[in-house]
């Protein structure tokens, strides 16, 4: 989970957002308005200009689980069924994976404390310091998410980092990594090029790289 620059907003966003979010707005007050008439109106957003751009900003990763993915989705951070002003809202746009995004993970949850501050991590704060919250640890031949605080662990719980497909996945990266890493220091000039390769942002599980990788 690697807070990541926003892009500029994609020209279909700027054209009609407001429109848009003007006529759900009509559709939705509307009590003869059908199911599929609001979804339809909802569903604008899903444009493939969006789509791509948030594709581009994440370098084809979930912004949750860092997971390379093919046929993502479109999440809205503050969850369009209690936001509905943020449905078309470029900086409420993220790009997830299948995963993360449905119900039994994130679904439409955001979860608040009592003086109404988010508990989730969120990937598109620049600012947000994630070791703060996370602990990244390989340790058994597994690289395991750790929590440290009540936000770490909230946000933990709700994408269950710690998945097992999702584990297995990313200890089989990690490892490779730190392989290539300790090969490397014998001036082992094609490891350090995986290595290089390794820490450019459209790589998996950033946050191991960041930790394990970069300071050296």
């Amino acid at each position: 989970m690697i807070p990541v620059e926003r892009i500029e907003k994609p020209l279909i966003l700027t054209k009609y957002a407001d429109q848009w979010l003007k006529t759900l707005k009509e559709i939705k007050a509307n009590p003869n308005s059908t199911k599929q008439q609001i979804n339809n109106a909802i569903n604008k957003y899903n444009h493939k200009e969006i789509r791509q751009a948030l594709i581009t900003m994440f370098n084809g990763k979930c912004a949750y689980c860092e997971r390379k993915i093919e046929r993502g989705r479109i999440e809205h951070f503050k969850p369009k069924s209690h936001y509905i002003d943020l449905t078309f809202d470029w900086n409420n746009f993220l790009y997830s994976c299948e995963v993360c995004n449905d119900k039994g993970h994130k679904g439409d949850k955001f979860p608040i404390d009592n003086n109404g501050n988010q508990l989730l991590i969120n990937p598109r704060d620049e600012n947000c310091d994630v070791y703060q919250h996370l602990e990244f640890v390989y340790q058994d031949k597994l690289a395991t998410v750790k929590t440290k605080d009540q936000q770490g662990d909230i946000t933990e719980d709700i994408f269950k980092l710690n998945r097992i497909d999702l584990k297995e996945h990313r200890s089989k990266k990690v490892k490779h990594l730190l392989t290539m890493f300790n090969i490397a220091k014998d001036d082992n000039r094609e490891a350090m090029q995986i290595l290089k390769e390794s820490c450019q942002l459209d790589s998996e599980y950033m946050t191991f790289t960041l930790f394990y990788i970069i300071p050296y």
